[in-house]
């Protein structure tokens, strides 16, 4: 095996098995087979706020005005700071795929496992600790309980 075939192995197969495990973890924390995907699976809470701006930014160009909610002048949020800007663009462009908006929470929420895992990963490799390790730890963030 050549050193640059083993530069890209190495950490391909740490992202893949990374990957293997979140999707395990992910069954066995989550009764997946059991929810319904036209239903938020968080549909309280932060959940319900999420929803509002799913919806949003699926029907306006921004998640910034709706005119159908807040009456009677409709809803603004200029003055709500939020840091968000990478996950609302997430939930956009799912949203041109998919129309429901349910749909497209619920998928972005499992997708965020996934890409904390990985960046997770990433960074503790980077760090220096080892493959085992990275993986392991990313997992234990990925599902740490605030997540859920």
């Amino acid at each position: 095996m050549t050193q640059a075939t083993r530069r890209w192995l190495a950490p391909f197969l740490m992202y893949t098995v990374t990957a293997i495990l979140c999707a395990s973890l992910l069954t066995v924390a989550l009764p997946l087979s059991q929810m319904s995907w036209d239903i938020p699976f968080v549909p309280d809470g932060d959940g319900l706020l999420t929803s509002i701006i799913v919806r949003t930014v699926m029907e306006q160009p921004w998640y910034l005005t709706n005119s159908q909610l807040g009456a009677p002048h409709g809803l603004t949020w200029y003055d709500f700071p939020m840091a968000e800007g990478l996950h609302i663009l997430m939930f956009k462009l799912v949203g041109l795929v998919q129309p429901n908006y349910a749909r497209v929470l619920n998928a972005t929420f499992l997708l965020d496992f996934f890409l904390i895992a990985f960046a997770a990963a990433g960074v503790l490799r980077r760090l220096g600790l080892s493959y085992a390790s990275s993986i392991s730890a990313a997992l234990l963030y990925a599902f740490a309980p605030y997540h859920f």
